[in-house]
């Protein structure tokens, strides 16, 4: 059975798009009354009509508008390989909303003054998300970006980066020059490294000064979000973490996806997450 607000919808592909060597963007329609916030998640059965794959696969939420839901994906399995191949109008099958989301009550966004936003490689989905859910409600806010890449394959049109980011640092593991002329008119940085060369930047420390009371929100493998919980544990910035999890179910059914606490016993990122306070998790 589903749990309150959660359904299971038929949804209908209108667009399945690779967008750069690396990334597909998927659309599907939006059903009637259906609403995500950003860091939830679907789970989506990619063969409504058999039982390969088994699993249904978890997908952040990219974009939301009125007759689209967007998925930012990679292929790294059989699953989204099998996706890649899709044509629109395709049925899939999809259940959600999903999990816990970044903070956006106005009681607790009151009190910030800037926000960063931290993403490896597929990790900016729903990051991207949570940007636009800010500007839409608080415009006011400056929101800052810092993506680590692999490379230039890795980097998004200039479209989905242009018009809510106040600043950009991109850390790249193979820098080029070029990649730096690629976004006419962005205030974007770029480093050679993974994203702690852009964190321990003399450009960054000067730029996070300017707000008293920032919010961090981070989202990419574990081995980032372990080396951010080490970085900020003398500067306690205010941090909640997306976190990366094989989900089969979505339901604490199939308990693929514990964390273990900080306070000792598990969370399950199905349901307590996957978006955790820093402090709540003792990613091992």
């Amino acid at each position: 059975m589903l749990k309150k607000d959660i359904s299971d919808y038929d949804v209908f592909i209108t667009k399945n798009d690779k967008i750069n060597e690396n990334y597909y963007l998927l659309g599907i329609s939006r059903p009637s009354g259906f609403d995500i916030m950003a860091g939830q998640f679907v789970n989506i059965k990619i063969e409504p009509n058999s039982i390969q794959p088994f699993l249904r696969r978890p997908f952040s939420v990219f974009y939301l508008d009125k007759y689209e839901i967007g998925i930012l994906y990679q292929i790294k399995g059989e699953g989204t390989k099998l996706l890649s191949t899709k044509k629109n109008g395709t049925k899939l099958k999809m259940i959600g909303p999903l999990g816990t989301s970044f903070p956006l009550e106005d009681s607790f966004m009151k009190n910030i003054d800037g926000v960063f936003l931290i993403a490896g490689g597929i990790g900016i989905a729903p990051l991207f998300f949570y940007a636009n859910r800010i500007k839409a409600k608080y415009e006011y806010l400056d929101i800052n970006l810092i993506y680590g890449i692999r490379d230039g394959g890795f980097l998004l049109p200039e479209d989905y980066i242009k018009y809510y980011f106040s600043s950009i640092f991109f850390s790249l593991e193979r820098k080029k020059v070029y990649e730096e002329n690629i976004y006419s008119g962005c205030n974007c940085k770029f480093f050679e490294g993974n994203i702690f060369s852009a964190l321990n930047s003399f450009e960054f420390d000067s730029l996070i000064k300017k707000y008293n009371n920032p919010i961090f929100a981070v989202c990419g493998p574990d081995p980032m979000l372990k080396a951010f919980i080490e970085w900020n544990k003398d500067k306690y910035f205010e941090s909640y973490l997306s976190l990366e999890s094989f989900m089969g179910c979505g339901f604490h059914a199939c308990l693929g996806c514990a964390v273990p606490k900080s306070s000792g016993g598990y969370i399950y990122l199905c349901e307590e997450g996957p978006v955790v306070y820093y402090k709540d998790i003792n990613l091992q």
